[in-house]
Formats: C-alpha cells, structure tokens, sequence
C-alpha cells in the first residue's frame, strides 16, 4: 500500500503544482508586470499594432485602463481616451467660448467708461457774458482789474458794442495807472495864457488826473505813449474809453463833441471803423 501510494502521490502534487503555476501566470494582473502588458490584434496591420504598443509602452496608464479589442480583423479601433480625461476636458471646453464672450463686452464698456470719463468741452460764453465777467474784473481788486485792462486792448471784435454802452459809467475802480496810445498830433497844448498845458484826447471825453507821463514810440510813425495817473481810481467809463483806444488804434474820429456826448461818440466811433476791426 505504501508502494502504491507513493506513485500515486507524487503524480497528484506534481499535477497540483503544475496547474496552479498556470494559473498563477495566467491570472497575474497587469498592474503586478514587470512591463506593461501591450495587447493588439494579431492580424496583418503591423502600422496599427506599432501605434497601440507605443502607446502603450510610452504611458504606463495606456495599458492599464483601456481595453483593446482581440478580435480578428485589421479594422481595429484606437484606444478610448479615458473618461475622467473627458469630463474634465468638457467643461473647459463648455468655458471656453462663454469668457471669449464676456471680454469684447468688458473691453467695450472699459471703453465707453473712458469716454465717458473724458471732460466735455466748456460751453462757450456768450458776448453778454464775456462782457459781464470782465467789468466786474475791471471793478474788482487791483491785479485782476489790471490783467483786464489789458484784456481790453485785444478784445473780442464782437464785444465792443456791449462794452460802449458802459463807456459813460461812474462806477469807482481800483486802477490807478492807465498806459495808452495816442496816434494825435496836437493832443498836448500849452496856453500862453494861463501858462499851462491841456491835454484833449479824442474819446477821452471829461476826466479828472494826478499825473502825466509821455514818450515816443517808433511804431507807429508819430504816436506817443501816455501814462495817466489817478491816485483815487479812474471810473470805469473812462477805463473802457482808454483800453478800447488801444484797442481801435484809429484817427478816424467822429466829428461830434466827446465831451458832451461821449456815449454817442464811440457808438459813431465804432461805426466808422467796425469793418476795419479785426
């Protein structure tokens, strides 16, 4: 019996090992492989079974996830991109065209802000108005009303009717000292008489002064250059006459008196040269 048995158990476990050394290799998984296990079609497209092992040998995940088909055939398809690969390409895809919309909008309204954002020009002042702001410079304090002064020697051609209408006022100002041109040549004469001089600028018309100062000027041909002083203030009509003077630069007198009617003089004044004004 124990002759018999020996034989008999032997065959059994070499059979045993035999099968389950099968098996063992058999049912290795690809995870525990050395190498990744490459699995493709046997058929005749050798470029389709190149393609699958370099893909599946050059990333190691290649061969784990997807799943090759053995069947016969060369028609084979590629492996499937893996589906985690997918879901999370969608929604940036899906994201994609939604910000490619929202940045024209956001560049245009930065944009329309821009412009919005740009000062509108100022509305342009009437001769009205103009004229207003600049006799109430002419009364105010001493530096604007002097800086006006000289605004009245070039100002606008459309403001001088506005302005003539004031060359009678009284209103006090705090300017002392007015510089004008005289083109006259027998503005300055002196009376044997009473032993003095007397000055009759034309537009001038009646006022009252402290001081004089005169000296030429080579341009233009003749004229002289009058520096009158008052030390209380000249009223502002005869501020208007002298800056609207410099202003004309002008012999073309009306023959009426300026000194009874000064207002009517200039409104002549302003007629008889107006087309020559630039």
């Amino acid at each position: 019996m124990r002759l018999m048995k020996s034989p008999v158990v032997l065959f059994v476990l070499l059979t045993l090992c035999a099968c389950g050394g099968a098996e063992k290799s058999s049912t290795v998984p690809p995870e525990a492989a050395g190498k990744p296990v490459v699995r493709y079609s046997r058929g005749g497209d050798a470029q389709r079974r190149r393609v699958i092992a370099e893909a599946a040998i050059g990333r190691k995940d290649a061969a784990r996830k997807p799943k090759v088909s053995a069947a016969a055939g060369t028609k084979d398809t590629a492996p499937s991109v893996p589906v985690p690969t997918e879901a999370a390409s969608e929604p940036a895809a899906e994201a994609t065209p939604a910000v490619a919309a929202v940045r024209p909008a956001e560049v245009s309204s930065s944009e329309e802000e821009k412009k919005t954002r740009v000062k509108p020009p100022k509305a342009q002042k009437s001769s009205a108005e103009k004229t207003r702001l600049l006799l109430e410079y002419l009364t105010g304090p001493v530096p604007r009303a002097q800086k006006a002064y000289k605004v009245l020697w070039g100002v606008d051609k459309k403001q001088i009717p506005s302005l003539v209408a004031h060359v009678g006022d009284n209103v006090p100002t705090k300017i002392r000292e007015l510089d004008l041109l005289v083109l006259q040549h027998d503005f300055a004469r002196y009376d044997e008489k009473s032993r003095r001089w007397f000055y009759l600028i034309k537009g001038m018309g009646n006022f009252e002064i402290d001081d004089i100062a005169m000296n030429k000027v080579t341009r233009p041909k003749g004229a002289v250059r009058v520096r009158l002083k008052n030390f209380k203030g000249f009223p502002l009509g005869v501020v208007l006459r002298a800056g609207l003077l410099n202003r004309f630069r002008s012999t073309r007198f009306p023959g009426l008196d300026d000194r009874k009617f000064i207002v009517q003089w200039w409104q002549l004044f302003y007629r008889q040269n107006a087309s020559n004004l630039k």
